[in-house]
């Protein structure tokens, strides 16, 4: 991955065919992607094939503002950091006015290349705890784009709760984040004779994905998909085509959105984005990609 390239990488070819979405994975290296490990800086080879990061590392622990602006130099103009909300402000107190300063530091340093920041808050906030979210809002600054993930199941359920949260969301310019998890349980029973090999993973992810309904929102000009795909391959058309759709209506619509590819256990994640991507230019209206260089595996 080290030295100069002649081809044109996908990030490059973003750029040249203006592509009308962010499109990326919540990591930008893996112990199961080697092509990263040739690179001294792996964000520097991740962003020669993806134009932006669902930032999960912010949700773990804040980083130092020096090590944010290296972030900054190691990565292209275009490129966008969608950084999620720490655990201290959405798993605990959404009033914590100090990690949400330290959290707005870090998005000042990525200035430019600050995307939409995204909060997951978790299953148990539900609509009694309407009033806290409305504080957080009050407090957050709207010049930052800001989008939001509910798990609990009054917000899926078309209540009076849910049009409160989505009439508040569309009232302050939030976008409300849609986690597409569809095929993840729809073969539930059959995970350990399918793909036994990651039966680990899979455990994991059955434990802690939301089992709820997908919405899509779009209240905003930045949606947020957050897409969970599978190894089953009748599954995954099916996947493939329910996010062409809505990216496509998106775009119509002058929108920009995010689209993040998600695995069980991320080992097939670029993979997957890259074989989704190729299968959505023949869709959508933009210059066809598969001709960009394979990412290696």
């Amino acid at each position: 991955m080290g030295g100069e390239r002649k081809e044109k990488t996908l990030c490059e070819k973003v750029i040249s065919d203006q592509l009308p979405f962010y499109i990326g994975l919540p990591a930008w290296q893996h112990n199961a992607w080697p092509v990263w490990l040739n690179d001294k800086q792996p964000l520097t080879a991740y962003s020669r094939y993806f134009n932006c990061i669902e930032g999960n590392t912010t949700y773990w622990q804040l980083p130092s503002i020096e090590r944010v602006k290296r972030w900054y130099q190691q990565t292209p103009a275009h490129f966008r950091f969608a950084m999620k909300a720490p655990k201290e402000l959405s798993h605990n107190r959404l009033d914590d006015a100090q990690t949400l300063a330290a959290f707005l530091a870090v998005l000042d340093a990525l200035a430019d290349k600050a995307g939409t920041s995204f909060m997951q808050l978790p299953a148990s906030f539900g609509p009694k705890q309407l009033p806290q979210l409305l504080q957080f809002i009050d407090h957050w600054p709207a010049e930052k784009p800001l989008a939001i993930e509910v798990r609990h199941p009054s917000w899926h359920d078309r209540s009076d709760a849910e049009r409160r949260l989505n009439n508040l969301l569309k009232e302050n310019n939030i976008e409300r984040v849609g986690f597409d998890t569809r095929s993840l349980f729809k073969r539930e029973a059959q995970w350990s004779q399918l793909a036994p090999e990651r039966s680990e993973g899979l455990a994991d992810a059955l434990q802690r994905k939301p089992r709820v309904p997908t919405k899509l929102a779009g209240f905003t000009h930045t949606p947020m998909l957050r897409a969970l795909a599978c190894y089953h391959e009748s599954d995954r058309q099916q996947d493939f085509g329910r996010w062409t759709n809505q990216l496509q209506t998106w775009c119509q619509q002058g929108k920009q959105p995010y689209l993040f590819f998600h695995t069980p256990d991320l080992q097939d994640a670029p993979q997957l984005c890259e074989a989704f991507l190729a299968e959505a230019s023949t869709e959508l209206n933009w210059p066809a990609v598969p001709s960009q260089p394979s990412l290696g595996w």
